[in-house]
């Protein structure tokens, strides 16, 4: 896993418009670079989420997620202890 190459795809997504051909290039290398735990995780995020904290299939890969900001904390119906991406 190489951060630096996702921090850097990370900021080339946010700055690109999703339909470039930087932006595809951006989710290629990200898609790539992180660990298996990683697309995992974020894949469950992204598919079911917002997940409630005790249900995430790892922990330490949604706190990587968050710091890459590619999944946020989320509040559903009043009630906190949720993240999504």
């Amino acid at each position: 896993m190489n951060k630096a190459l996702i921090e850097q795809a990370v900021e080339v997504m946010a700055k690109s418009d999703q339909c470039s051909a930087e932006y595809d290039v951006a989710v290629f290398a990200l898609h790539h670079a992180l660990s298996s735990r990683h697309r995992e995780t974020l894949m469950q995020l992204v598919e079911h989420g917002p997940i409630w904290d005790g249900d995430i299939v790892s922990k330490s890969s949604r706190d990587d997620l968050m710091g890459w900001g590619l999944a946020t904390r989320v509040c559903v119906k009043g009630e906190q202890g949720y993240a999504g991406a």
